[in-house]
C-alpha cells in the first residue's frame, strides 16, 4: 500500500508525461542493457583502467535501470564516445525531454535489507586491475533528480554512493549510512538533492534531460593500491520507489597521483592522475635509458636519458653518483653526463629520480663496477 498519499496522487500526470517519452524507436542513442560488461566497456571506453570483471550486485527486477549510451547530454560523454547511465527510473527517458514532463517509474525492486527504506536499487560491481605505480581510482558523473524542489530536507532522499572494496551503505526511514562512500560533498554526505558546496543541485544544471535538478559535472577520487581492487557505484530511490534519479557516468580512471593528489571527496577539477600506472625506470618500456651494467669496464663515461613516453611529461630528474648529485641538462630532453674515469676499482651507484608534470615519482638505482685496467689510448670506451 502507498504510504504517501500526497506523491501518488502527481503520479498520473507523471506518468502521461513519460508516455511522451517511450518506446525508444529502433537504433536510439540511449540503448538500455543488463550487461554489466556493456556498462564497464563505456566507462572506460578511450581511457586506460583495465576491468577484469562486471556484475550487477542489485538490479530491479523489471524496466531499464541501467544504459550505455552515445549521444551527447548535459556535458557527457567525457572521454571517448559512450557513456554509462544508472537510474532508479528509466534510463532511456533521461535525455530529450521537457523537464517538465517528469520522470517516475517504480522498478518493483524493495529494500536490499529487511529494515531499510531504499527502493530500485542498482549497485553495479567493477572489479579493477590496478597495475603497479598506480594509486589513484577517479571518475566523473553527474547525479539529477526529480525529487527537486518539493523534497528538498524531506525523507526522499534519492542518492549516488561509490564505494571500494567492499558495499556496506544501509537506509533506515530517511536515513542513510554509507561509511565507505568516497563521493560526499564537503559535509561528508551522499550526493542527493540535499546536498551541499560543488554538490549542490540545480535546475539549470538538469538542462537537456528530463529531470529538475542535477549536480554539475563532479569527479570522486580515492586512493589504491595495486592489485585486483572491486568498485561499487549505487544508485536508488529513497523513502518510495517514484520520483526517480539518475547518475551519467563517464572517464573512469585507473593511474598515478601525486602525493596528497587523490582525495575522496567530489571536486569540480581535472583528473587527479596520470592514466595508466607509471612504467617502470628501467628496460625496453621503461623511462630512464642507461648502458648495461653487467660487464666489467673501468672509467666509464655516459650520459642518462629521459625517455619520451606517451601521457608523460616531466618536470625535472636527479641523478647521484655514490651520493654525489650529478648536473641535469633540460633540452629536447632531460639528459644526465655520468662520469666513473680515474674512480678507485670498486662499485658505484648511480641513483636516478624521475618528477613528471603531475609530482608522480618514477626511481631506479643501478650499480657499476670499474675494475679493468686502464687505458692508455685516452679514448672513451665504446657503450
Amino acid at each position: 500500500m502507498d504510504q504517501h498519499p500526497s506523491r501518488r496522487r502527481i503520479v498520473p500526470a507523471l506518468a502521461a508525461g513519460l508516455a511522451l517519452l517511450a518506446p525508444a524507436p529502433a537504433g536510439a542513442a540511449i540503448t538500455p542493457t543488463r550487461s554489466a560488461g556493456d556498462l564497464a566497456s563505456a566507462l572506460t571506453e578511450g581511457g586506460s583502467a583495465q576491468v577484469t570483471g562486471a556484475s550487477f550486485v542489485t538490479i530491479p527486477p523489471n524496466g531499464n535501470p541501467a544504459a550505455v549510451s552515445d549521444v551527447a547530454l548535459a556535458g557527457f560523454p567525457k572521454q571517448g564516445g559512450r557513456y554509462v547511465i544508472l537510474s532508479s527510473g528509466d534510463a532511456a527517458a533521461a535525455q530529450n525531454a521537457s523537464q517538465g514532463a517528469g520522470a517516475s517509474l517504480s522498478l518493483g525492486a524493495m529494500a536490499r535489507t529487511p529494515a531499510g527504506s531504499d527502493r530500485d536499487a542498482t549497485v553495479l560491481k567493477l572489479d579493477l586491475k590496478v597495475p603497479s605505480g598506480a594509486n589513484c581510482v577517479t571518475f566523473a558523473f553527474r547525479f539529477a533528480s526529480e525529487e527537486f524542489p518539493e523534497y528538498v530536507g524531506r525523507q526522499y532522499n534519492d542518492a549516488f554512493i561509490a564505494e571500494l572494496g567492499t558495499t556496506t551503505w544501509t537506509t533506515s526511514a530517511s536515513a542513510i549510512t554509507a561509511p565507505g562512500n568516497f563521493a560526499f560533498d564537503p559535509a561528508n554526505n551522499v550526493v542527493s538533492i540535499n546536498a551541499t558546496g560543488p554538490a549542490t543541485v540545480a535546475p539549470a544544471e538538469a538542462a537537456g534531460t528530463v529531470y529538475d535538478a542535477a549536480t554539475q559535472i563532479l569527479r570522486a577520487s580515492t586512493t589504491v593500491t595495486p592489485g585486483t581492487r572491486s568498485l561499487f557505484l549505487s544508485i536508488f530511490d529513497q523513502g518510495d520507489g517514484i520520483l526517480d534519479s539518475t547518475v551519467l557516468l563517464d572517464d573512469l580512471i585507473v593511474g598515478a597521483a601525486a602525493p596528497g593528489a587523490c582525495k575522496a571527496g567530489v571536486t569540480t577539477g581535472p583528473a587527479p592522475v596520470q592514466p595508466g600506472g607509471l612504467p617502470p625506470a628501467f628496460g625496453p618500456n621503461g623511462v630512464i635509458s642507461v648502458p648495461s651494467n653487467k660487464k666489467c669496464v673501468s672509467r666509464r663515461k655516459f650520459r642518462i636519458r629521459i625517455r619520451k613516453r606517451k601521457n608523460l611529461k616531466y618536470e625535472t630528474a636527479i641523478v647521484f653518483v655514490n651520493k654525489k648529485r650529478v648536473r641535469v641538462v633540460k633540452g629536447r630532453r632531460l639528459t644526465a653526463p655520468v662520469d666513473l674515469r680515474g674512480l678507485p676499482k670498486g662499485r658505484f651507484t648511480v641513483q636516478i629520480t624521475v618528477i613528471t608534470t603531475t609530482g608522480a615519482i618514477i626511481s631506479g638505482k643501478r650499480t657499476y663496477r670499474t675494475c679493468a685496467p686502464k687505458r692508455t689510448t685516452g679514448k672513451t670506451p665504446n657503450l
